[in-house]
């Protein structure tokens, strides 16, 4: 009778609403996106680095290493909370479809409406000399993440090229018109998905996340049939503790363990939201399982072994994927593996050009922008680093700056500052609404991990600046 006499039906039109939004990122979808960058070099780089650096020590820094991030990512989450409900508008819609399973938190302050990139959220906190330090070294880390993700994916893809055609790999990258071919194909797909923004890269994500995990079945596969054919290693010959490696080891760990730089950007379109934590503990728990199992049968298998990697079985590589090089069916689909750095590489590229757009005014720090700025401020960024890649340069030099410096400020040192500030914002220009919970606090919320995570950052720093200086000497002095 209502919808006969001209009335509006307010649910029909709130469904119709809900329809017109942006698709979500379910925590599946949102695991495998973490777990593309958890596990996108440390497959192939953490076997020779626990290997030199001692498998129970390194282990240890891992471990202690994935604990820290995943509650300094979580501290993130907090400050993006916080932000939000610092800019809450109850008539604001998410643009993102809601999950049933939020009706108890989507009403709240403290659920993540907006889109805010690390930049935005140090400007809300607070608009000082953080934000200025935080922008640098986060452009700084994604340049040099860019250039990882570019320069491992294209030299395994050309390696595997060049395997299969002439049955050999080069020793050292050169520019010919296999590794021409190579970046020109990285290129291409990776230029693709970073056009748009990251909930756009799904389909990406979870084939890619599918396929990795099927060549670190093979590698897996691999390690055994040496063990079973050739015996294993012998085990008075492992490496337990060598803390004369320590830096290099905290250098590849740092890189591997944290996601930090895009946590804005992937929690922002997660549904139902209540679910981040439960997320990015799954996904840091994988993580562990793989490494675990996957570094403890490389060394079973490969430590002691003496041949090049032209004979199979042979000796650890550096990138643990040309191991198998002669190993048949399984050696040349493995060194396709670094090349799956094409999944994180668009999440990386939207996360710069974001934080970049911001900064320069071409966007604000939650409104939306035009395809063509997007598309100009996606190649302004990604052909610098595809000519680099072409051009060559020391991928372990790259590692190094990156995490062990970069790395190190966006794991330890911005996300206890971020939440201190959160915390303080909160109790002085939120009190009015003191009864209201943040949803998104973390498990580990007193300020004793706060100054803990701080505590760690300031000794990893110090290590790691005596360590610089070391090498520096050493290389002075030859």
């Amino acid at each position: 009778l209502l919808m006969d006499t001209g009335a509006v039906n307010t649910s029909e039109v709130m469904v119709k609403q809900e329809e017109k939004k942006a698709p979500s990122i379910g925590y599946a979808a949102l695991a495998a996106t973490i777990l593309n960058m958890l596990l996108a070099t440390s497959p192939f780089s953490l076997p020779y680095a626990l290997k030199n650096g001692g498998l129970a020590l390194g282990f240890l820094i891992f471990i202690f290493s994935s604990f820290l991030a995943f509650n300094s990512a979580q501290m993130i989450v907090e400050s993006i909370a916080v932000a939000s409900a610092l800019k809450y508008d109850a008539q604001e819609e998410s643009p993102i479809k809601n999950s049933k399973l939020d009706q108890d938190i989507v009403g709240s302050r403290y659920f993540i409406k907006k889109k805010l990139e690390l930049f935005g959220v140090c400007k809300i906190m607070t608009n000082g000399p953080l934000t200025i330090v935080s922008t640098i070294i986060l452009c700084m880390f994604m340049i040099g993440s860019l250039l990882i993700k570019s320069i491992s994916s294209c030299q395994s893809l050309a390696s595997g090229l060049s395997f299969a055609i002439y049955g050999t790999i080069p020793e050292k990258w050169t520019i010919n018109w296999i590794s021409i071919s190579a970046v020109i194909v990285f290129a291409a797909v990776a230029t693709i998905f970073a056009l748009g923004n990251i909930e756009g890269s799904r389909p990406l994500q979870l084939f890619i996340m599918v396929f990795r995990f099927f060549l670190i079945y093979l590698m897996i596969c691999g390690g055994i049939y040496s063990i079973a054919a050739y015996g294993p290693g012998a085990l008075s010959r492992v490496k337990w503790f060598e803390f004369k490696n320590i830096g290099y080891i905290i250098s590849n760990v740092l890189y591997v363990t944290f996601f930090h730089h895009s946590v804005p950007g992937v929690m922002y379109p997660l549904r139902p939201q209540k679910y981040i934590k439960t997320t990015l503990f799954y996904s840091y728990l994988l993580q562990a399982g793989i490494i675990f199992g996957h570094v403890s049968l490389a060394i079973a298998a490969f430590d002691d072994r003496e041949n090049d990697c032209k004979h199979f079985p042979c000796a650890i590589n550096v990138v643990y994927n040309i191991t198998f090089m002669a190993l048949p069916i399984v050696g040349p689909l493995v060194q396709f593996f670094p090349a799956l750095g094409v999944a994180v590489f668009p999440v990386l590229t939207i996360t710069l050009r974001n934080n970049l757009m911001q900064v320069f005014g071409f966007a604000s720090l939650t409104g939306a922008v035009t395809m063509k700025t997007r598309i100009l401020w996606t190649l302004g960024i990604t052909l610098p680093i595809y000519i680099v890649t072409l051009i060559g340069v020391s991928l372990q030099f790259v590692i190094n700056i990156t995490g062990g410096f970069c790395g190190l400020y966006l794991l330890l040192f911005l996300p206890p500052v971020l939440a201190y500030y959160a915390r303080k914002k909160q109790s002085q220009e939120l009190s009015a609404f003191a009864d209201e919970k943040n949803v998104h606090a973390p498990v580990f919320r007193h300020g004793f991990w706060l100054l803990l995570t701080l505590g760690v950052g300031v000794i990893v720093l110090i290590f790691q600046i005596f360590q610089v200086i070391r090498q520096f000497t050493q290389l002075t002095l030859r």
